[in-house]
């Protein structure tokens, strides 16, 4: 499958671990470590990413870590976890206001300790320096709330510099993709926002975006009144 997907196109692998515990707490991972690794091995002997749903299941998550997995995407994480992914340089993508909007909506019917577990888990790989990294889990959250992840990232413990840092320099990285994204250097992309205010003082300012350039290109510039 692995095989197929690149044949098709895909320059990132997401492997979704199953989600059994959710609904047997008693079941153990779903997948085995052979087929983890295997997963795992054909993409990077490709030159792809993989990045990996986490469904719950910690001892899950650690088959992945252990077989070379790039990123985590959701948690929480289990102590081993976070110890592993520290020495592996694996990176951490909580999704944290995807967590705290469905504790917040009856209908999804997710305990509020789910939130408290994914915010700990952030602090806790924060602390033994994970890579954190900034992802918007769409179309969960609408596109006009993304920007509340910096907050959320923040609550967790992260300082607003490497909030920010999370979805540009560290996002760049952890996709292989530094040398033409997440800086404002010379000879990358060109794709740049602008706030009014130094976000590093108030992350709010992340929501009041002002001028938008992709590939060079002014997309937006409320200054001179300027939308694309």
């Amino acid at each position: 499958m692995v095989r197929e997907e690149v044949r098709r196109g895909a320059g990132v692998i997401k492997l979704r671990l199953a989600g059994q515990t959710l609904i047997d707490p008693k079941s153990g991972p779903m997948e085995t470590p052979a087929e983890i690794s295997a997963i795992v091995s054909t993409a990077h002997r490709l030159n792809r990413r993989v990045a990996t749903h986490s469904a719950g299941s910690a001892a899950a998550n650690q088959i992945a870590i252990e077989a070379g997995a790039d990123t985590i995407e959701h948690g929480p994480l289990s102590d081993l976890n976070i110890a592993t992914m520290a020495k592996r340089g694996t990176g951490y993508v909580p999704t944290l206001l995807t967590a705290k909007l469905a504790t917040e909506n009856p209908k999804v019917g997710v305990p509020v300790e789910y939130y408290l577990q994914a915010k700990a888990s952030v602090a806790k790989a924060y602390k033994a320096h994970v890579p954190i990294l900034f992802g918007t889990d769409l179309p969960v959250v609408p596109i006009a709330r993304e920007w509340e992840e910096f907050l959320a990232l923040q609550d967790a413990g992260l300082s607003a510099a490497d909030a920010l840092k999370s979805a540009t320099v560290s996002a760049a990285a952890a996709l292989g993709m530094a040398d033409t994204l997440g800086s404002i250097e010379a000879g990358k992309f060109a794709d740049v926002i602008a706030v009014a205010h130094d976000p590093r003082i108030d992350l709010h300012e992340m929501g009041k975006v002002i001028f938008v350039m992709k590939g060079g290109k002014t997309m937006r510039d409320d200054l001179r009144g300027d939308r694309t």
